[in-house]
């Protein structure tokens, strides 16, 4: 693939935790997602998803 000075791209990222343990705050349950677009002319990837579920501490 050719270099270009004339791309774009947009990334997005989140994450919550939907309940927290009240003993300790530090612990709990929540979501994660990512997602991101780019111009499919000059990027070998022209998307990408990415979700789950997770446990933190």
């Amino acid at each position: 693939m050719a270099r270009s000075s004339d791309s774009w791209s947009l990334y997005w990222n989140t994450d919550q935790y939907l309940s927290v343990d009240r003993s300790d705050p530090s612990r709990g349950w929540g979501y994660f997602a990512r997602a991101g677009i780019a111009d499919d002319n000059t990027n070998p990837l022209s998307y990408f998803l990415s979700a789950g579920l997770g446990v933190g501490r």
